[in-house]
């Protein structure tokens, strides 16, 4: 995925209904990992975000004082 691309699809989740009932393919040769994500949102955005990857211990205990399930 270039750049560009990424920026582009991304900036057009900030228009939650501009598609609604569109259907789109999305598939690329290249990987798009959360840590990618998480990039391309800091790109895109200007503010920091970062992908933690967790054990599923470690995601219960985080979510705990929100009383998540």
């Amino acid at each position: 995925m270039k750049p560009g691309e990424r920026c582009h699809s991304l900036g057009e989740c900030r228009k939650p209904f501009a598609h609604t009932g569109e259907t789109f393919d999305l598939t690329d040769p290249c990987a798009f990992t959360l840590p990618t994500a998480a990039a391309a949102i800091t790109e895109v955005l200007g503010c920091p975000y970062r992908f933690v990857g967790q054990t599923v211990e470690q995601a219960y205990d985080t979510r705990a004082s929100f009383h998540a399930p």
